[in-house]
């Protein structure tokens, strides 16, 4: 939970605004294509935003690519850790978790039951870890469209997911504060 203590008016009470991290299942290609990434190489170039585009939109078309050693996020077999990734999320909302630090403990929990490659596990938590998901930028005239993850999404679009986590900042109600 993020906690914003604003600057207060002369003699009014500082304004309190709780923050929770939320955790939701999107379509991998309902999410923007990733245009704003620097490097590394294997990551940029026409030929990569094209099988992106084309992956998002008619992905029976075109096979996906497999993990290779490129890079980190292309080294991941997205398809397992998403998918896994996936389903506990899905798990902790059937069980009445919403709040990202109480689905991020029920999911390490049960980690150890995966069974998870190294890369895939840590492509798990990159999904899943606090403040380390997808984050999309929801200004409303962003300069970047994620705040966190182009890399991440991009990797999942050349292998072919179709499903991931997202992670976004929420607002508490303020009658819940105050109980």
């Amino acid at each position: 939970m993020v906690t914003d203590d604003s600057e207060p008016d002369a003699g009014a009470m500082p304004a309190r605004t709780e923050w929770t991290m939320r955790y939701d299942v999107v379509w991998v290609s309902d999410l923007p294509i990733p245009n704003e990434i620097r490097g590394p190489a294997c990551m940029l170039g026409p030929g990569a935003w094209l099988r992106r585009r084309a992956q998002r939109r008619v992905a029976w078309l075109r096979r996906p690519l497999r993990p290779r050693h490129c890079c980190w996020h292309h080294q991941v077999n997205w398809p397992v850790a998403a998918e896994v990734a996936v389903r506990l999320v899905r798990q902790a909302h059937s069980a009445g978790l919403h709040d990202g630090d109480q689905i991020e403990a029920y999911i390490l929990e049960r980690l150890d039951g995966e069974a998870l490659g190294e890369l895939e596990c840590e492509g798990l938590l990159a999904l899943v870890g606090a403040s380390a998901g997808i984050e999309l930028n929801d200004d409303p005239d962003p300069q970047w469209r994620y705040v966190e993850g182009q890399h991440r999404v991009a990797a999942q679009l050349d292998q072919g997911v179709r499903e991931t986590v997202v992670q976004r900042l929420e607002q508490l109600d303020p009658g819940r504060l105050s109980r």
